[in-house]
């Protein structure tokens, strides 16, 4: 994307986003920080297709582990919007907001979407700038919303944002699965995310396997620059997925207690 469509698709952001009374800080520069994983803190992010269950692994094993870890909940963004860096999280959200705009969705569907990715990157910018000594887990964020945009980054950009993060990737080994989860969710609450609204299965089924190869590649890039993550099914049951993810906790702890030992 050129300089001239960022700026005008920055413009197109901020007018909108005021009707909302929400004003977006942007950074002049990158913040450098200390790595996290290596001091006691950092962020855990889950990432997967919607309605996979995510939020329900979350919670699960929220319940088990001892660690006291800060959750989304735990935190408005609107209360730092003068004090975050965001210069990687506004670029994001130009970039979402283009390939948004290019969808076929109604307009009130897109007004709805930019308005919640809006407060992903505000979160996301926070976590990383004012509560970075925290040790925190989301049942979905940053990179769960802007895979695409993300993968799409530079190398160096896209090592800076992975920078005091792990992930937990939650896939389906048959899209049906998720499609299946989706039917029931709004079956038994009547909720259903906006832009599945109108789509038959097979084509939530082909958006499932889109967003899935998004998240491969996530995977091969962050493999790449040794940040570390793990893969469990939806398919398995939640004891076995919570097994799984206490064992990917000690290993963090692990690399937590080596890197003190390193920096200390």
């Amino acid at each position: 994307m050129n300089s001239n469509v960022i700026k005008k698709t920055q413009r197109a952001i901020n007018q909108l986003l005021s009707r909302f009374g929400i004003k977006i800080v942007r950074a002049t520069y990158y913040k450098r920080r200390k790595n996290n994983l290596d001091s006691g803190g950092g962020y855990i992010e889950f990432v997967g297709p919607s309605g996979i269950g995510k939020s329900t692994l979350f919670k699960n094993f929220s319940r088990m582990t001892n660690l006291p870890y800060l959750y989304r909940q735990n935190f408005d963004a609107k209360d730092y919007a003068d004090k975050f860096d965001s210069v990687l999280q506004w670029h994001l959200l130009a970039q979402k907001f283009s390939d948004l705009n290019s969808r076929e969705l109604e307009e009130h569907k897109k007004l709805k979407l930019i308005h919640y990715f809006v407060k992903v990157a505000m979160d996301d910018a926070v976590v990383n700038s004012i509560l970075s000594d925290n040790l925190l887990m989301f049942d979905e964020g940053l990179f769960h919303n802007f895979s695409k945009q993300i993968n799409e980054l530079p190398d160096d950009q896209f090592k800076e944002l992975t920078r005091d993060r792990a992930f937990i990737f939650l896939e389906a080994r048959d899209p049906k699965t998720v499609v299946q989860r989706r039917r029931k969710r709004f079956k038994e609450t009547g909720v259903i995310v906006t832009h599945h609204v109108g789509l038959d299965d097979l084509e939530m089924e082909k958006g499932v396997a889109n967003s899935q190869v998004q998240f491969a590649t996530l995977k091969r890039r962050l493999t790449a620059v040794d940040v570390t993550h793990c893969t469990v099914f939806a398919e398995d049951s939640i004891e076995y997925n919570c097994s799984i993810l206490a064992a990917f906790e000690k290993q963090l702890l692990a690399e937590m207690a080596l890197g003190a030992t390193k920096h200390g």
